[in-house]
This record gives C-alpha cells, sequence and structure tokens, in this order.
C-alpha cells in the first residue's frame, strides 16, 4: 500500500498551527488545575488539617503557597504550585518529615522548666512569678524525636490527582479547537 499526501507543505502548516492551539489551551488547563490545589492546600492549613498550626495567618506557611503560571517549552506544557520559600523554609520538614531525633537545650538558662499538668490561669501565673512547683518538670535537655511527616502538599495533589487529570487531560475539541481554524 502507498499514499502520498497532496501538498504535503499546507498540510504541514495546518498541523503545526494546530499543535500551538492545543498547548495554549493546554497552558490554560494547567493553570485553572494549579489553582484549584494552591486553594485546596491554603484551606488546609487554615483548617489544620494537616496538623501544622499557623500562628502567621497568610504571611507563614499558606502564604507560600503560590501558583506557578504555566508556561509553553517546545511542546511541553509546564506549571504547578510551589511552597515553603522564603521565611517559611520549614514546610519542607513538615512535607518530608524529620531526618533524626533533636537536642533541645537552654540558651540563657542552666535548665528547661514547663509545667506537667495546668491549666492556663497556672501558667500564667508561673511565668509572672517564675516559681518552680511539684507541678513543673526541670531538665538539662531534652531530645526530641524525629519530626512526624504531614503531607501538606503532597497530601493534597493525592487527593487532587484524578480532577486535574480530569481539567488538564479532556478533549481539546470542547474547548471550540480545530485543525482546521
Amino acid at each position: 500500500m502507498q499514499v502520498t499526501i497532496r501538498n504535503a507543505e499546507a498540510v504541514k502548516a495546518r498541523l503545526e498551527k494546530g499543535i500551538d492551539k492545543a498547548l495554549i489551551v493546554l497552558k490554560r488547563r494547567v493553570d485553572v488545575a494549579s489553582a484549584e490545589l494552591q486553594g485546596r492546600i491554603v484551606a488546609g492549613l487554615a483548617a489544620g488539617t494537616y496538623g501544622i498550626h499557623s500562628r502567621h495567618g497568610m504571611s507563614g506557611l499558606a502564604g507560600s503557597v503560590q501558583v506557578i503560571p504555566a508556561g509553553i517549552e517546545g511542546t511541553t506544557v509546564r506549571g504547578g504550585v510551589h511552597g515553603a520559600g522564603g521565611t517559611s523554609w520549614y514546610g519542607i520538614v513538615h512535607e518530608k518529615g524529620g531526618l533524626s531525633s533533636y537536642d533541645i537545650s537552654p540558651v540563657d538558662r542552666k535548665a528547661l522548666a514547663w509545667l506537667a499538668f495546668g491549666t492556663p490561669a497556672k501558667v500564667a501565673k508561673h511565668q509572672r512569678s517564675f516559681g518552680f512547683t511539684k507541678d513543673m518538670i526541670v531538665v538539662a535537655h531534652v531530645t526530641h524525636p524525629p519530626l512526624r511527616q504531614r503531607r501538606w502538599m503532597g497530601g493534597p495533589t493525592d487527593e487532587l490527582r484524578a480532577r486535574i487529570m480530569d481539567i488538564v487531560g479532556g478533549p481539546i475539541v470542547s474547548e471550540s479547537f480545530a485543525f482546521g481554524g
């Protein structure tokens, strides 16, 4: 069997134009999927879903979650979501978990102390008086176990994986796209 394409250059030009349109549609879809993922991650952090409680609101870990705008490189569309940058570097420790145990030692004092059992009123009272009671634990240093993994970025990504594939992988013709136009 032999197939001959007449006017091959015109056919090639139309296909290349179609690929360019398809990449633009995919770029838009990657941006939409990235924005949805960013929203899920930030909402989870705000709700305390991952066991990470922010003391700094949107200026903390949740504020570091940014969409990386999609870009086209040849026939590849890349985009995504980035977090734990700048002053929120600790996010990577939560995401991956601690590597090993670590020591906590006093800096300006000779010992570490905290209430073993107590109410917030008791804590306030002892903070004012700096006195020690039988309810306090006093030690020279503490060895903290490795931090447990809290997948605050990977968890939502896994949860939304099918949704992201639906957004990005849907038929391109549904976007008013045609090879001929």
